[in-house]
Parts: C-alpha cells; structure tokens; sequence
C-alpha cells in the first residue's frame, strides 16, 4: 500500500505512526486499535489509493481529505469516521458500518455501496454522488443532504432552507457540483 500525507488548510498532517501501523496490515491495524480504544487515528490528507482496508476498525478515524480512491473498505468499521472531502470514487464500501460518518463533500462517484447502511450517515451535504445514489438518499432521507456542521454551534444542524429545496422534485444536486444528477 502506498502512503503519503499532505497538508490541508488549517489541518494537521496524519500521524505517521498511524500510517506505519496502518501499513503494516489490517490484522496489525485492528490489534492496535483493540489496544488502543480512546486513540482517534489521525490519517487526514493520506494518501491510501486502491488500499485493502477490509474489516478495518476506522472508528472515530479523522480522513478529511484522505485519497481513497478505489480502495477496498468492504465491512469497514467507519462509525464517527471523518471522511469530509475525502475522495472515496471507485472504492468498495459494501457493508461498510458508515452509522455517524461525516461524508459532506466527499466523492462517492462510482463507489459501490451495496450492503451499506446510509440511513445512518451523519452528513452527505455537497458530496458528489452518482445519481441513483442521491435519488435514494433524497427519497428516503433527505435530512442527510442538508445536514452540516455548524462550527459556532460545534453541533450538527439542519440548514431548512436547503432541506426544502432538497425536497422539490426537480432537486439534482448543488449546482456548484458540475457531477450532480448527470
């Protein structure tokens, strides 16, 4: 697996300890989160293109921005997960526990879902989606494309302007997103 870490605006680099465990192999991985319970993995901005995460325990894990592309995130513990602009396009979520991962402006083009629970998903405010997925998301629980975290508040809120738009038929996306509702 090939890592690398950049800086992001006003975010810390990933923890290369993090990396190197993670590296070492998802059985190592787990262990080490089994060890190491109160530890929120710092992996913001890593670079984990095509990665085999199966099974791996991401709970918690800060992945702002990390390059996910195409990676192998099938039956992965994200719960809490911070995946905000993350590219996950092209990646295996199947059975993924997604239950209060932060996905608002992540790329899910293309990634396979199947067997993943979205109803549990905390956010998918501006994430880019193919347009199955945002259909579904939008008919069964539109809350989630307007929900977004409000940084005074450090609370998540529902903005209901948006949700109001979100729920008007003719609603495909954000129009700042070029890939929404082709």
């Amino acid at each position: 697996m090939r890592t690398y870490s950049k800086k992001g605006e006003g975010s810390m680099l990933a923890s290369q300890d993090h990396i190197d465990i993670l590296k070492s192999g998802v059985g190592n991985w787990n262990k080490w989160r089994e060890e190491n319970k109160s530890t929120k993995p710092a992996l913001e901005f890593v670079y984990l293109e095509k990665a085999h995460l199966e099974k791996a325990n991401l709970v918690d894990a800060y992945l702002q921005g990390a390059e996910l592309w195409g990676a192998d995130l099938g039956g992965a513990d994200l719960r809490g997960a911070n995946l905000r602009g993350a590219n996950l396009a092209g990646a295996h979520l199947g059975g993924a526990n997604l239950e209060g991962a932060h996905l608002e402006g992540a790329n899910l083009g293309g990634a396979r879902l199947e067997g993943a629970d979205l109803s549990k998903v905390k956010s998918f405010y501006k994430a880019k989606l193919d347009p199955h997925i945002l259909s579904e998301i939008k008919a069964k629980w539109p809350e989630k494309l307007a929900t977004l975290l409000d940084v005074r508040l450090m609370d998540w809120v529902i903005d209901v302007a948006l949700l109001e738009q979100v729920k008007k038929p003719d609603w495909n996306g954000w129009p700042d997103d070029e890939d929404q509702g082709k």
